[in-house]
């Protein structure tokens, strides 16, 4: 079997998603919830990577007028705890 054959018939690894990035993501949901109106307070619980997203959700819910804190749950377990509004938010109703 030549070079060729080998790479076609291997296993490709999956993609795997950053965990910092998906909770990210998962911060910036809550943060709209709470902007929209839809949700007065999110809390994601059991994020992986919710301890080194902090600082960044912090400041993106501050940009956006909302409260952000860390609830330390036990060792190792954090919830980010989104909300209530605390001030004008970015996004505006006609």
């Amino acid at each position: 079997m030549d070079e060729t054959s080998r790479q076609v018939g291997a296993a490709v690894d999956p993609v795997v998603p950053d965990p910092v990035e998906l909770a990210l993501v998962e911060v910036d949901a809550a943060i709209s919830l709470v902007v929209l109106g839809v949700a007065v307070r999110v809390s994601l619980c059991a994020l992986a990577g919710a301890e080194r997203v902090a600082v960044a959700g912090a400041s993106r819910a501050q940009t956006a007028g909302v409260a952000f804190r860390v609830r330390r749950d036990g060792v190792g377990a954090e919830t980010l705890v989104i909300g209530p509004r605390i001030g004008p938010t970015a996004v505006r109703s006609r």
